[in-house]
């Protein structure tokens, strides 16, 4: 009797570690149904960039409570991406991208430029592109019109030796911020973020 006492003790002990490896086990795959690569396909397609196209890549999985995702970030030899995606549903929670804002031969080519222009001094602090130019760039990129969206700010800011207009503005319908920065001089768009608004009914459920 004792020893069947003695054996049951040790056949508990030994069922402790397995125990709490398969709750580590079931807690850390709760909340994936997408593997890391089919975050990743999400995020590549919605880039619309070829895997033979991306020079960088990492997959990382972040979770707020029961609830998983990945985040993808990724380079291409024009941009670097950045999305957090939801590992449940496949859904894209946010997303950012920095584009460069010049290379060597842009420098160069703006350099020959300036030579042939004469500017007024009056001009000089004058962006070549104008507020309503930028914010019509942002809505255009985002696929929406100025009459649908709220909240709508833009600033003219100096960064580096250029000037960029952060532009800000809402859309009720999808629950999103849309964040813009547009060169002041090309009116290229450097970086854009999108995030959910706080309190909105379209805000995924913690």
């Amino acid at each position: 009797m004792r020893k069947m006492k003695k054996l049951v003790g040790y056949v508990f002990l030994l069922a402790i570690p397995v125990v709490i490896a398969a709750a580590l086990f079931i807690y850390n795959g709760s909340g994936y149904r997408l593997s890391e690569q089919d975050a990743a396909d999400v995020a590549y397609k919605n880039a619309g960039v070829k895997a033979s196209e991306i020079s960088q890549s990492t997959v990382s999985k972040t979770r707020t409570g029961l609830r998983g995702s990945y985040k993808v970030s990724f380079t291409t030899p024009d941009n670097h991406f950045v999305y957090t995606i939801d590992g449940q549903s496949g859904s894209i929670l946010n997303q950012k991208s920095d584009h460069p804002t010049s290379n060597d031969e842009d420098d160069a080519q703006k350099s020959d430029d300036d030579k042939d222009k004469t500017q007024p001094s009056e001009d000089k602090d004058t962006p070549p592109v104008s507020k309503d130019a930028a914010q019509t760039t942002a809505l255009n990129h985002a696929g929406l019109a100025a009459g649908s969206v709220t909240n709508l700010t833009t600033d003219l800011k100096t960064e580096g030796d250029g000037k960029v207009y952060n532009i800000s503005f809402d859309y009720a319908a999808s629950g999103l911020r849309y964040k813009y920065a547009v060169n002041a001089e090309s009116g290229a768009i450097v970086a854009y973020t999108t995030e959910y608004i706080s309190g909105s009914a379209a805000t995924p459920a913690q």
